[in-house]
């Protein structure tokens, strides 16, 4: 193949691949996973993932009539989002706290 055939081979491909990027991508759009630095234990059980989905304006609003005060709510919000209950939101070590801040403030941005 010659260069020039490689290049126009390679041009074809990279707008394929940034599609199929694309599209995995959108699919993976709807959650995001977590994994734990220090997992928690709950209910008998190890939890060392978390999967964050999407958030809707219902939960936006049940955050709102749980409590006044943000840290709260963002708590509420965590533990509706993910699964988890209060307490285990609680136990959550602050460098896995940041994890699902920053992963929650992704989905929002």
């Amino acid at each position: 193949m010659t260069s020039t055939a490689a290049s126009a081979t390679a041009a074809t491909a990279a707008p394929a691949t940034a599609l199929a990027t694309a599209a995995a991508a959108g699919k993976a759009a709807g959650s995001a996973e977590i994994t734990l630095k220090f997992p928690i234990e709950s209910g008998g059980r190890r939890i060392e993932t978390l999967t964050l989905r999407r958030g809707t304006r219902a939960d936006m609003k049940a955050a709102a009539k749980f409590s006044k005060e943000d840290a709260e709510q963002e708590d509420f919000l965590f533990a509706r989002l993910t699964g988890l209950t209060l307490e285990d939101v609680d136990a959550l070590d602050l460098a896995d706290s940041r994890a699902l801040q920053e992963a929650f403030r992704g989905m929002v941005s």
